[in-house]
């Protein structure tokens, strides 16, 4: 019965493991059986061995879990974050001319906003003598400054303007 019990656990490792059959299934002699006996032995080892093989994949999927886990609450708490938005605005000032023809105005931005650009310009006719002398965000980038020279003539001014920006 022994013996029988074997064969098959031999017949069923050997077909799991792609092994020949036919060797197995020989008639068994006196060198047959120890020829069998060592055969079932390695099917027994090869089976033990995937065993292994089987358990080391089982603890590998786990991982693989835990890390997919640990990633999507990652995400998630990436996507939960606000993001900040930009606010711009653009102010405008007028400056007034002194009595040599020279201008100067400043514009202050709004509400904590910072000057992150600007200008100046003539407004009217132009005429040759026109010169933007300087055009500047102050130290702190509150307000934006600019000075020009030649403004002469009726119906004509200087104008300074600043694009102010701030995140929410």
């Amino acid at each position: 019965m022994r013996k029988r019990l074997l064969l098959i656990v031999a017949v069923c490792s050997a077909f799991m493991l792609g092994l020949d059959l036919q060797a197995l299934a020989a008639p068994a002699g006196p060198s047959r059986s120890s020829d069998l006996a060592g055969r079932v032995s390695l099917l027994e080892r090869k089976l033990a061995a995937q065993v292994s093989v089987n358990q080391a994949q089982t603890k590998f999927n786990r991982s693989q879990v835990a890390i997919n886990t640990l990633n999507s609450s990652r995400l998630a708490s990436l996507e939960a974050k606000p993001t900040p938005s930009l606010q711009t605005s653009v102010q405008v000032a007028f400056g007034t001319s002194d009595s040599n023809g020279g201008a100067q105005a400043t514009v202050f931005c709004p509400g904590g906003a910072k000057a992150v650009g600007g200008g100046a310009a003539f407004v009217g006719q132009a005429y040759y003598a026109d010169h933007l002398l300087w055009s500047h965000a102050s130290i702190d980038g509150s307000s934006w400054t600019a000075s020009g020279d030649g403004l002469t003539g009726a119906g004509r001014s200087f104008e300074t303007y600043a694009v102010c920006a701030s995140l929410n």
